[in-house]
């Protein structure tokens, strides 16, 4: 319980990340719980949206709004608490797919960037396999600019096949550090290709 307190009394700086107990709170229809996820997630969320909405801000509103009344009214399908934002960005991905009109090329740009605002594992066997696969070709394609194959290892053992941090390191003997880091690198070089396929016109 003191450890749900703490989480919930951060609600004016929420941190990078989500704290399992505050999602648990928003099950139990906390609403100040709910807030917080709503505060933390939304312009990302909106972000994610206007995207897809090749920069209609009224459209990708809309649909933030219907993304998180979706993700409330599913909340207790989420088994893994800890897994809220890969959880909610496969969401706004099946949102957004059935609502706009994309280019292919432009559909693996907003898959690419659903991946890098979600930061998490792909979604789980039970979840809709067309997803499943979508998720893991996308990475498959990022992966091909990581030279360093103990690097590559890493990123695929996490998000291509769902392996924790801690057990990766563990398998490969390195520091879980170093495994974090290589992570943290590898979504930095994804922003980095997103931003520059924006530039570049791809995607308005």
């Amino acid at each position: 319980m003191a450890n749900q307190a703490t989480a919930l009394d951060s609600e004016a700086a929420p941190e990078v990340g989500v704290s399992p107990e505050i999602v648990r709170a928003a099950k139990r229809r906390d609403e100040r719980a709910w807030r917080l996820l709503f505060g933390q997630f939304q312009p990302a969320v909106t972000s994610y949206c206007l995207v897809c909405a090749h920069g209609r801000r009224d459209l990708a509103l809309d649909w933030t709004q219907d993304i998180f009344s979706l993700a409330f009214q599913n909340l207790d399908h989420l088994r893994d608490d800890a897994r809220f934002a890969g959880w909610l960005f496969a969401i706004a991905r099946r949102h957004c797919l059935r609502h706009a009109r994309q280019t292919e090329r432009e559909r693996k740009l907003s898959d690419t960037l659903a991946l890098v605002l979600g930061s998490d594992a792909p979604p789980e066997a039970h979840e809709e396999a067309a997803d499943r696969e979508s998720w893991i070709q996308t990475v498959r394609a990022a992966c091909e600019g990581v030279e360093n194959p103990g690097h590559r290892e890493v990123v695929l053992a996490h998000y291509s096949r769902g392996e924790k941090t801690r057990d990766i390191a563990a398998r490969l003997n390195v520091p879980h550090g170093t495994v974090t880091v290589t992570l943290m690198r590898f979504r930095e070089r994804l922003k980095q290709r997103l931003a520059e396929a924006l530039a570049r016109g791809e995607l308005p």
